[in-house]
């Protein structure tokens, strides 16, 4: 058991669930949809900390705002409907769950700085601080009936994920969840910031 994801501790302040590492208990359908409505609701409920103004502000010239930040995970998440619904293969020989840690532990390290891709930088659009919530909750809503109807141990290919290659089903789910999360925490440091 890694350090992230301790064996026993409620890891997800939300959800409640003792945690282990089992594969059954990272592909159990129930665990994982409420794990990302959870993450869904814990990311909307931090836009919410700012109002229309700060919303835009950054702490200097080289962060982001928290506008920017949600935009980001927009621009990340946009694609993932297609991603799922799109060309597969088997898992064979695959440790989903060892894939699993690793991404926990990639996003959870605030000590590196992640450079985005180009293609999924904010593009600085000036949409409403409702506007982006929305986009944002629109895209998860459509990926939540996915999580029970397709196979979460299949790997996606149509498009690699840019630090991890060709993710599973449930891979991406838990990328993108921690994406978030790791988001989540800068935007509460730039609402201190600015």
């Amino acid at each position: 058991m890694n350090r992230y994801m301790p064996e026993g501790v409620y890891l997800f302040f939300f959800a409640q669930i003792p945690v282990d590492s089992s594969p059954n208990f990272y592909l159990n359908l129930h665990f994982v949809n409420e794990r990302y409505k959870n993450n869904t609701e814990a990311f909307l409920n931090t836009i919410q900390l700012f109002n229309e103004e700060n919303f835009y502000l950054k702490p200097n010239a080289e962060s982001w705002s928290a506008a920017e930040n949600v935009e980001h995970i927009n621009r990340s998440e946009f694609a993932i409907v297609r991603l799922f619904n799109g060309p597969t293969e088997p898992a064979e020989g695959r440790d989903v769950v060892a894939g699993i840690d690793k991404i926990w532990a990639y996003f959870s390290d605030r000590t590196v700085k992640a450079k985005a891709p180009e293609m999924v930088k904010p593009q600085g659009e000036k949409k409403t601080m409702n506007e982006l919530s929305a986009t944002f909750l629109k895209q998860r809503e459509e990926l939540y009936p996915l999580i029970h109807t397709l196979d979460m141990t299949e790997v996606c290919t149509l498009f690699k994920h840019p630090a991890f290659g060709f993710l599973t089903r449930a891979e991406w789910l838990h990328a993108n969840m921690a994406h978030a999360q790791r988001h989540e925490a800068q935007m509460k440091e730039i609402l201190e910031a600015v």
